[in-house]
């Protein structure tokens, strides 16, 4: 069966297929719909998840094994696979027929890739046991009628211009969307009447600069970029928590990421485990031959005591500190006062 990923919820309701494969180059709509799935599976069985990573040939014969064994600890396994090459090999092909054909009940598998066109997996789309989940990124008036639906999902009220001013503001990147949405609900109690300049104050105009670019500059070691980006940000009065809790979140991904490589986890490997999309690999990496254990832990340490400046309204200082984190993301070194915690 082939279907459009806004089909999916309708589909699971009816019948979880024994194989999901995603393809689409959303990030935000393959994540939603491995949530969809997952969520779907989770109403009727306790199941236990195996994350995995296909690099090589060889590796579809770990899919095999774990499709055809049983967990000690639940009653049904989802084995989730990321697959980010653009054709699906001879053995990948022949090990999926093969589990169609003879199916372990207590098992699903999803796939999330990202990079296989369509017409090269019909083979799969025509199997009654197989669904070919197709992702295609919104249009700009179905985009604000999804940030409608979401804004109504959170019980609130509001001005009709707002989601035509998320859409703006956020470029239409549906991660971005997700992530406002989710602050504005965090601050408004349900059935609020929201306006305009409430949600201004959760936006910053990202047709200049947004966060998400603060992440990647701090991953590529672009100084002189964040530093502009944060210098924006203050400039539009940004809530100074949002910009802590990214860069916090970063630090403790890649602090996740030095354990694993400890622990003599291949990279791929270590990035599919900790979710990190494939496309951002190589940001990771760079980030992570620059950074050490020390600094990291320090960085980490620093972070919060910046948020104790911020709860006990000391935060005069606040956006220099934030500075001096970023500048020792991207350096390497530790910058300022992060010497000194």
């Amino acid at each position: 069966m082939q279907i459009k990923q806004q089909f999916l919820a309708q589909q699971v309701e009816k019948k979880i297929a024994a194989l999901y494969m995603i393809i689409g180059q959303d990030n935000y709509l393959l994540e939603d719909s491995l949530t969809t799935i997952k969520s779907a599976i989770k109403k009727h069985h306790n199941y236990d998840e195996k994350i995995l990573s296909i690099q090589s040939a060889e590796d579809w014969n770990v899919v095999k094994e774990e499709a055809n064994s049983y967990s000690l600890f639940s009653e049904t396994v989802l084995i989730n696979i990321f697959y980010d090459k653009k054709t699906i090999d001879a053995n990948g092909k022949k090990i999926l027929t093969e589990y169609l054909n003879s199916i372990n009940p207590r098992c699903f598998i999803v796939i999330r890739a990202p990079n296989v066109p369509a017409k090269q997996l019909q083979w799969l789309s025509s199997h009654e046991h197989a669904v070919l989940t197709l992702v295609y990124s919104l249009s700009t008036d179905a985009l604000k009628a999804w940030i409608t639906t979401q804004l109504r999902k959170k019980s609130l009220n509001f001005n009709p211009q707002i989601p035509d001013l998320i859409h703006r503001y956020t470029q239409g990147n549906m991660l971005a969307c997700a992530q406002v949405i989710e602050k504005i609900s965090l601050s408004c109690a349900p059935n609020c009447n929201l306006e305009i300049h409430q949600v201004l104050e959760h936006l910053s105009d990202q047709c200049d600069h947004d966060l998400f670019e603060l992440v990647d500059a701090c991953l590529l070691g672009q100084s002189d970029k964040a530093i502009q980006v944060l210098r924006h940000a203050a400039n539009n009065k940004t809530e100074v928590t949002l910009v802590l809790w990214i860069l916090s979140q970063e630090i403790r991904l890649i602090m996740q990421l030095s354990f694993l490589m400890e622990q003599k986890v291949d990279f791929q490997t270590a990035c599919s485990q900790l979710k990190i999309w494939a496309q951002r690999v190589n940001l990771y990496k760079t980030c992570c031959n620059r950074l050490n254990k020390s600094i990291l832990q320090q960085l980490h340490r620093y972070c919060y005591s910046i948020d104790e400046c911020i709860k006990s309204n000391r935060n005069t200082q606040v956006w220099n500190s934030l500075e001096n984190a970023a500048l020792s993301l991207c350096t390497g070194k530790l910058i300022g006062d992060a010497c000194t915690v």
